[in-house]
Parts: structure tokens; sequence; C-alpha cells
């Protein structure tokens, strides 16, 4: 039950966090957004990657079509693995547009305690869907030469496993990665203001709780800390 408890709270205040970052947004932020116009460009709104409901993205075309090509910047929303939306983003993703840069943002499926979802489930999407971005991007009339992943929090997250895990599968070169206060570790050592790093046996069904959730999949406590877990858990953590 602790480990439930302490999973929750983390998911709790992981949700909380991304909420902040639009009731106390700061000054310089506002450099950085821009309303979608006909001189910045045209948006192309939930073009399907997937058979799922939320496997969607929105596609940023700037307003110089005809370059030979064209950089490509991802960005994924916030919220707590569990809320958020692309739309969330469409200011920042607009002034990337403004920029010259094609721009996508990408919806997952966010988790809730009956569809399972996973840190694990959520990249592999992400990993689906950079190819229909880049595809979508080109039937436009935008070629793309490379790009660039970032993220907010949750979407930190899966732009980090993207850059390190499935870079080598992308469709153009990723040049950039980019990110905000994303998890990049499920050790247990990394987790010590969350007191996993204690070694109780409710610190470890705590951490094996989490991170059992993180991965969608039961994690058992007494693996923790050993090469098996590391094997384990790789998929989701640095």
């Amino acid at each position: 039950m602790y480990g439930w408890i302490c999973a929750g709270a983390f998911l709790v205040s992981f949700a909380a966090g991304a909420a902040s970052r639009f009731l106390i947004r700061p000054s310089w932020a506002r450099e950085y957004d821009v309303r979608m116009t006909d001189e910045v460009g045209t948006v192309e709104k939930d073009l399907s990657y997937g058979p799922e409901s939320a496997e969607k993205f929105d596609l940023y075309l700037p307003a110089d079509p005809g370059r030979q090509g064209y950089g490509l910047v991802v960005y994924i929303h916030a919220g707590g693995f569990t809320s958020g939306d692309k739309s969330d983003d469409a200011g920042m993703l607009a002034w990337l547009c403004s920029q010259g840069y094609v721009a996508a943002g990408i919806n997952y499926t966010l988790r809730t305690d009956q569809n399972g979802a996973s840190v694990l489930s959520q990249s592999m999407e992400i990993k689906s869907a950079i190819p229909e971005v880049v595809k979508a991007a080109e039937a436009a009339g935008y070629p793309i030469r490379n790009m660039a992943i970032g993220g907010g929090s949750a979407g930190g997250t899966l732009a980090m496993l993207y850059a390190f895990r499935d870079a080598k599968v992308a469709p153009v070169p990723l040049r950039f990665l980019f990110e905000a206060v994303g998890p990049s570790s499920f050790e247990r050592k990394d987790w010590h203001s969350y007191g996993l790093d204690k070694d109780t046996p409710e610190s470890r069904a705590a951490a094996a709780g989490l991170f059992g959730i993180m991965l969608g999949q039961k994690i058992d406590p007494s693996i923790l800390d050993t090469p098996e877990y590391h094997d384990v858990i790789k998929p989701i953590s640095g």
C-alpha cells in the first residue's frame, strides 16, 4: 500500500508541476508565444499516426515553401503522464514555425487506472509518430533534412527516451535535444527527495511500485539495485 501511495503522490506532484507552467508563467516565455497567422504559416491539426484515439499530431508549416530542406522541431507536452494536450503548446509551436522550422506537437495515450498506459508505452507511441510527422511534412512540400526534439516534464522524459534510445532509427538525423525537468533515471539513488533511496522494506516497495507503473509491468522489490533490475528498467531509464 505504501508503494502505491508514493506512486500516486509522484504522479499528482508531476501533474501539479505541469499545471504550474500555465498558472505561473515567466515573463520571458511571452517572447516564445506567437499567434498563428497566414504570415507565420499554416497548421494541420489532428493528423493520425496510429489507430488509437490519442494518436494524433499537429503540424506547423512555415510560410516559406519551396526550400530544398527544412529543420523539424518536435515538442512533447507536459502533464505528469496523466494529463495535457498538444494544443497547450500552440503558441510556442507557432513561434518555432515563425522562425522557419516545421514544428510538431504530438499527443500520446495518457495514463489512467483503467488503461494501464506507461512511460514505456507512451515512448513507443512517440517513436511510431516521428516517421509519420516527417512523411506528412514532405507530402505538404516541406522536405525534412534534420530534426530536434524537446518537451516539458513528462514530455521531457519522452523526448530524452527518443533521443537516447530511438534516434538510431529516426527517419532523419536527430541533431539536438532540449527538455525541462523530465526525470531521466529510474534508479532508487536518484529519487532521494522522495525517500526511495532508503534501504527499508517500505522504501523498496514504494520504488518498485512507482517504477513498475512507469515501466508498465510489475517489479519485484527484491531485484532493485541489481543487474537484473538494470536490464528490466533500461527501456525507460538513462
